[in-house]
């Protein structure tokens, strides 16, 4: 598989996941929406837990494309054709 086909396949495996920020998002919402302060910090834990989910695969996805620069770095420089130099 070329670096190009990698990145590809990486990109479509590393997208983040929209469930974290449609959840992290509810979760504002909710704790704007808190009847009382007990309330309201039960949802800021589950906040917390979300948005540390959120930065783990964010983290997660960074580090597998920043394995595949190599890759790409080295399939891009098989690729360049270098013209002879005409003689002067």
């Amino acid at each position: 598989m070329s670096g190009i086909e990698q990145i590809t396949s990486l990109c479509h495996s590393t997208d983040m996941p929209a469930y974290t920020e449609a959840r992290i998002q509810h979760l504002c919402k909710k704790v704007i929406d808190a009847r009382s302060p007990l309330q309201a910090e039960k949802i800021l834990r589950e906040l917390r837990a979300a948005l540390e989910e959120h930065i783990r695969l964010a983290n997660e996805s960074l580090a597998a494309q920043a394995s595949v620069i190599p890759v790409i770095s080295g399939d891009l420089k098989r690729r360049i054709v270098r013209k002879p130099k005409a003689d002067c």
